[in-house]
């Protein structure tokens, strides 16, 4: 019992960690949206209808990360 503090210390630290990359991570994404609102608004404002290509909100995070530009490569190809 008399090393219980070091718990502590890693338990404060850790946290203190999650927290500050979270903030970063949400900073992050509150920037690209900021940025990629504006098109999709003037594309629906203009033809009513966002095409593939200004239909930037409809991916995720995870597909822009970890796909990059596979999903606009198949887009355009129609599977019949």
């Amino acid at each position: 019992m008399p090393n219980i503090w070091i718990y502590g210390v890693v338990s404060a630290v850790l946290t203190v960690l999650v927290i500050f990359a979270w903030r970063v991570w949400w900073v992050k994404q509150d920037r690209d949206f900021r940025i990629k609102l504006p098109k999709v608004v003037r594309s629906v404002a203009v033809d009513n209808s966002p095409s593939i290509d200004e239909n930037v909100l409809a991916t995720s995070s995870w597909e822009e990360d970890f796909m990059g530009d596979m999903k606009s490569k198949y887009a355009s190809k129609s599977i019949a």
